[in-house]
C-alpha cells in the first residue's frame, strides 16, 4: 500500500470512490436519526447494531493493564452481488475499516461508555470476492486522555444478505495480534494527555500482515440486546448513532527543510550555518518532489522541517532499507531559546527542540510504510536518524492532515488590512481546535473544558452553521452530571476535575445555543440537566444572594498579581473559604 495509505480516506457524503486490487468501490458515510435521550437502550432492542456481538482476541490484553496494549487485525472474505453493502462499525478502544487493503473509515467517534458512538456506512463494489478487515487496539494508560475505554472490543451489523457474512457473531470472522507497534513507558501520556510516544518496527498497523495461520477464532464478549422486562440494562457499551461527520484525512506536503546537523543533542541550540548544510536541498527535494534521499550507513544526522503553518496529522515515512536504523520524529510548536521562550516562531537560529517524539525502527524491507495510531500536532517537526551497518532510503515524508470536515462559510471584510492576518491565525486555530471533540489545546491536552467551550462554541457559530459539533460538546458534559448538579470542568477524560465556575458556565452554552441555532427538540433534552444543575447551585446560595463556600476549583483566571490570588482562584474563593466574589480587604472601596 505504502504511498496510499489514508490518501483515500475521503469519507463524505458525496461519497468516496476507491480503487483497489483492480476493483472499483465508492463508500459514503450516511447518518441514521439521532437519539438525544438514553431511553431503553441496552435494556431493548433499538437499532439495527444491536443484533451483532461485540467480539475481541480470545487471549489479548483487553482492559488496557499498567504498560500493555492490543493491537488486532480482524478479517473476514466476503461475496458481493449487485446489491449495496450497509453496516454499522464501532469498537473500542479505536479502529481503522478496511476493505480490499485499502482504509475506508476510522473511529469511533470518541463519546463515553454510557453514550459509545457508531458509524454508518453504504459501500457501493463491484460483485465478486472481497476482503474487510478492521485493525482495532486498546491502549489503557497509554492512549489519549480524552480517550474512555470499557474494555476491547469490536463489532460490525450488515444488512439484509451480508447479514451472514459480515456481522460480528454471526460471520466467521479471525483475528490476530499486531506486533509492529508498542508504547513506550516513559512519559506515559505526554504533556498532560495527548497519549503516550509510539515505537514502530518494520511497517505500519495497517500494512502489517500476520500469517494465516496467526488468525484464530474470536470470543464474544457482548451478546446481542434482548428485551428485559425487568429494566435491566446490558453492561458495557450504550450504542447510539453518531452525529459527526467522519474527520479529514488528507495527505499534504508542506513547509520546507530548514536547517540540518551531523548531531542530535536535545540540548544543542541551533546555529545560522545549521540553514546551509548540503544536505537540506535534497531532502526538500524529497519532501516535494517524492526524490529519495539515501543516508549513508553509520551516519548521525539531525534536521529540522518548518511546516509554515501549524497541522494536526498523522506523520507517515517511506523508507527503503536501512535495518537497524532509528527515526525519531519530534513535535513541536516553535523550537524555544536557552531560556525555554518560544519568541517567533519563525526563527530556528539559537533554539533547540524537545517535544513528543515518537521513533521508528526499519527492518531493511525493499519497501515500507510508518506511522503512528493517533494524531500529532505543532508546527515544526525534527527528524532525528541513526543508521547502523545499512544505508536507509529515504522515499517520502508526509502529513495526514486530521480534523473537523466543516468548510468555514462566513467571511469578514474590513479597511483595515492588518486584520487578514489575524483573522487567518484566528481561524486557523479554531481549525485545530476541532476534531472528534473539542480540544483546549492540540498540542498538550486535546481535552474540552466548559470554558474553553464556551469560547469555541460562539465563535463556531460565527464561523459556520453546522451546529453538530456544538451540541456534541454541550450533551457530553450533560450526560457526565454528577449527583448534584455540578458538572466536570472538562470532559471526556479518564480523571474527575470539578470546578464549581466552570459549572456555572454550562447554562450559558444552552443560551448561546439558543441564540444562534434552531433545533428545539435537542435543546430541550437538555432542560431537565440545566434545572439540576441551577438547583445544585442554589445550595450554595448565602443569605445576601452570592454563592459561597463553592466546591472544587474555583477558578477564574491565571493572574500572578496580586499573590492573594491563588492557582487562578481569587482572595477567599478556596473550597470552605468564603465567597468567590468577595473582594480583598486591603482593597479600597470604590468612590461611589
Amino acid at each position: 500500500m505504502g504511498n496510499r495509505i489514508l490518501l483515500l480516506i475521503m469519507i463524505c457524503l458525496a461519497g468516496l470512490k476507491v480503487s483497489a486490487m483492480d476493483k472499483e468501490f465508492t463508500i459514503t458515510q450516511i447518518f441514521k436519526p439521532e437519539r438525544y435521550q438514553r431511553g431503553d437502550t441496552n435494556v431493548s432492542r433499538l437499532q439495527d447494531i444491536d443484533d451483532a456481538h461485540w467480539i475481541w482476541h480470545p487471549t489479548a490484553i483487553a482492559v488496557g493493564d499498567v504498560g500493555k496494549c492490543a493491537f488486532l487485525r480482524f478479517k473476514r472474505e466476503f461475496t458481493t452481488n449487485e446489491t449495496p453493502l450497509r453496516f454499522d462499525v464501532s469498537a473500542d478502544e479505536r479502529f481503522i475499516l478496511l476493505i480490499d487493503g485499502e482504509p475506508v473509515s476510522f473511529g469511533p467517534h470518541r463519546g463515553m461508555v454510557e453514550n459509545w458512538l457508531y458509524q454508518s456506512y453504504e459501500a457501493k463494489l463491484t460483485p465478486g470476492k472481497h476482503v474487510m478487515e478492521a485493525v482495532v487496539w486498546v491502549m489503557g494508560p497509554h492512549a489519549p486522555s480524552a480517550q474512555l475505554s470499557w474494555r476491547g472490543g469490536f463489532i460490525l451489523k450488515a444488512e439484509g444478505t451480508y447479514h451472514e457474512q459480515l456481522t460480528t457473531g454471526v460471520a466467521d470472522w479471525g483475528v490476530a495480534e499486531l506486533k509492529n507497534v508498542t508504547m513506550r513507558k516513559e512519559g506515559m501520556r505526554h504533556n498532560f494527555g495527548v497519549g503516550s510516544q509510539c515505537e514502530v518496527r518494520g511497517c505500519s498497523l495497517i500494512e502489517e500482515q500476520p500469517a494465516a495461520s496467526e488468525y484464530v477464532k474470536p470470543v464474544s464478549v457482548r451478546g446481542p440486546i434482548v428485551f428485559n422486562v425487568c429494566g435491566i440494562r446490558a453492561k458495557g457499551w450504550m450504542l447510539f448513532p453518531t452525529p459527526l461527520p467522519d474527520q479529514t484525512y488528507d495527505r499534504v506536503r508542506p513547509g520546507m527543510f530548514r536547517a540540518a546537523r551531523a548531531t542530535f543533542d536535545r540540548g544543542v541550540l541551533y546555529k545560522e550555518e545549521d540553514g546551509r548544510h548540503p544536505l537540506i536541498k535534497d531532502l526538500n527535494a524529497l519532501l516535494k518532489e517524492g526524490r529519495p534521499v539515501t543516508i549513508p550507513a553509520n551516519t548521525i544526522l539531525c534536521a529540522l522541517l518548518d511546516l509554515d503553518d501549524y497541522y494536526c496529522a498523522y506523520p507517515e515515512l517511506d523508507v527503503s532499507g536501512g535495518k537497524g536504523s532509528e527515526v525519531r520524529w519530534m513535535w513541536v510548536e516553535s523550537p524555544k531559546d536557552e531560556n525555554k521562550h518560544k519568541g517567533n516562531r519563525n526563527e530556528f537560529v539559537g533554539k533547540s527542540c524537545s517535544g513528543i517524539c515518537d521513533r521508528f525502527f526499519p527492518d531493511g524491507r525493499k519497501d515500507a510504510t510508518l506511522g503512528i495510531p493517533w494524531w500529532r500536532a505543532g508546527r515544526w517537526c525534527q527528524f532525528e536518524i541513526k543508521t547502523t551497518q545499512e544505508p536507509l532510503t529515504l522515499k517520502g515524508i508526509s502529513i495526514i492532515e486530521s480534523r473537523y470536515p466543516t468548510p468555514v462559510t462566513s467571511h469578514f471584510k474590513c479597511d483595515d488590512t492588518s486584520l487578514d492576518g489575524v483573522q487567518r491565525v484566528c481561524i486557523r486555530g479554531m481549525l485545530m481546535d476541532t476534531h472528534e471533540n473539542m480540544c483546549d489545546g492540540p498540542h498538550y491536552e486535546q481535552q474540552t473544558y466548559i470554558g474553553d467551550t464556551y469560547v469555541q462554541n460562539s465563535t463556531l457559530a460565527a464561523m459556520y452553521s453546522d451546529d453538530r459539533l456544538v451540541r456534541r460538546a454541550i450533551s457530553l458534559f450533560d450526560y457526565d452530571r454528577r449527583d448534584n448538579g455540578m458538572l466536570p470542568m472538562n470532559f471526556p477524560t479518564i480523571g474527575t476535575q470539578e470546578s464549581a465556575t466552570y459549572t456555572m458556565i454550562w447554562p450559558m452554552l444552552l443560551e448561546n445555543y439558543m441564540m444562534w441555532h434552531e433545533n428545539a427538540d435537542w435543546l430541550k433534552t437538555r432542560l431537565p440537566g440545566l434545572s439540576h444543575t441551577m438547583f445544585g447551585l442554589a445550595e450554595f446560595e448565602n443569605e445576601d444572594g452570592l454563592l459561597e463556600n463553592l466546591p472544587g476549583w474555583s477558578f477564574i483566571d491565571w493572574v500572578l498579581s496580586p499573590k492573594s490570588w491563588f492557582a487562578g482562584i481569587p482572595p477567599n474563593g478556596q473550597p470552605g473559604h468564603g465567597v468567590n466574589s468577595q473582594s480583598n480587604s486591603s482593597a479600597t472601596a470604590p468612590s461611589r
